[in-house]
This record gives C-alpha cells, structure tokens and sequence, in this order.
C-alpha cells in the first residue's frame, strides 16, 4: 500500500497518518430538567382525583336528599326568607333523617361518604344558609363570592375553594332571602338586584335570575376588626401620645391630613 504524499505545510512536508485520529466523544446532554410548573407528582395528582370524585359523590347524594325532602314537605314558604316555625322544622328534621337512611339501604349514597356530614348539609340547606353560614362565623374569611356550583373565599389573604356548594339554585336563593331578612328589608319579589348590610358590617350584592343569565351570583365581603388600637399603636411605639391626640383632633375636624 503507497501512501499519498503529505502536503506541505510552511515548507516542510508531514507524513499523512495511516488511520484517522479518534475524535474526541460528543458530551452526553443531561435530561432537560422540567419547569417548576412542568413537575408532577403521581400521588399527588391520584390524590387530587379521589378528592374531585368524592366530592361530586357528595354533592349528588346532597342533591337527591335535599329534593327527597321537598318532595315530601312544601317548602316554598321557605323561599321569601321567613324563618320556619317549630313544627315545620321538625318535620323537616324528621325527613331528613328518614330520607338519608333511605338513600343509605337503596345504594344512593356512595361507599366512603359520611350520612351524618350529609345529613348536617341538608339540615343547612334547609333550614339555614347552607354552606354560607360557617363561612359567615369564620373571622379570617375576609369575601365570599358563591354560585350554584361553585363557593370560593378569601381567607387570610388566600383564594380557597370551598365544598359542597349549594346543591341547587332554589336552596341558594333561600339561603339570600334569609340573608336579605337579617338586614330588616325582606328580598321583594320581583328584586333581582340585592344589595344589604348584613350584621357585623358585612356586605351583601346578589343577582338573581332572570337578570344573572347564569344562575344565581352573590359577594359579600366582610369589615375586617381592626387589629389594634390607639392605646395600643400608643403603648407599641408606633406613635407618641401627642400625635395620636393631634392626628385624632384632625380626624374630628374632618381636616385633610397629607
């Protein structure tokens, strides 16, 4: 075998190598790592689904009890907020729980869902504001903004999804007629549009059907307490005696402080 001559290179000439050198193997590239938004847990995510399945199973059985019992009793003077009276509420106490044992023997309520918590529900619905009224009492829920099928609140500054909802339009519209009640001016009846202070300066805005095309719409957003006060922001630091009695003298002048 003759080898080729090698060129020249700068006047000298190079024997031309028998076999080409090995070139040097190309990095091997890491797994792109995925975006924080990207990442998925298995278990998590099968979590996520078991909670999604039973909370629909909870709110069908809700659904199916709440309209048993209407079925049974007449609720409609229920619907202009007026509160029941002792017998009314006993019978539907009594259907309740006749109508959640029920439900239980003929297989209508899924494995896994608590009667008592759907029968406390339906108590709720009935007779109260439904899943408002614990949201209500709870002092870190500072809004609540509800539909048919969906509630959702601000609490301590955090966007949180609420179950079960009402189980449908009607109970959520006597859950806003009683509300509209507390305030002393019942919910009229062609009123679509509700507007009331509701006790401890919270704020009721409702739309009703026909005017909310959707379904049934309401915010009510609550004063926080304030969290301290002028002996308090006093005794803290935070001002001096002497400017809490001046900045309080502006304040009741009404004067315009910058």
């Amino acid at each position: 075998i003759s080898a080729q001559p090698a060129p020249a290179i700068g006047g000298l000439t190079h024997p031309a190598p028998a076999h080409p050198a090995p070139q040097p193997a190309a990095p091997s590239r890491a797994p792109a790592m995925p975006m924080p938004g990207e990442i998925r847990s298995p278990s998590r995510e099968m979590s996520r689904q078991r909670d999604a399945s039973a909370h629909a199973a909870h709110r069908l059985a809700l659904a199916t009890l709440v309209d048993r019992v209407a079925e049974m009793i007449d609720l409609d003077v229920l619907r202009a907020g007026t509160p029941a009276d002792d017998a009314l509420t006993n019978r539907i106490e009594r259907a309740i729980r006749e109508q959640s044992v029920s439900l239980k023997e003929d297989g209508e309520i899924p494995t896994g869902i608590d009667q008592d918590a759907l029968a406390r529900d339906a108590h709720r619905e009935l007779l109260g504001l439904g899943p408002l009224g614990p949201l209500l009492d709870d002092e870190d829920v500072s809004e609540i903004h509800a539909s048919q099928g969906a509630i959702s609140v601000v609490r301590a500054g955090q966007g949180i999804v609420i179950e079960p909802p009402f189980s449908s339009e009607e109970s959520m519209h006597r859950a806003i007629a009683r509300l509209a009640t507390q305030n002393g001016h019942p919910l009229e009846a062609n009123e679509t549009v509700v507007e009331r202070t509701l006790p401890r300066n919270a704020r009721l805005t409702a739309i009703l059907s026909p005017t909310a095309v959707s379904g049934h719409v309401l915010t009510i957003r609550k004063r926080r307490r304030p969290e301290a006060g002028s002996e308090d922001l006093v005794r803290s630091g935070t001002v001096s005696r002497a400017m809490w009695t001046f900045l309080s003298q502006c304040i009741g002048a009404k004067l315009d402080v910058v």
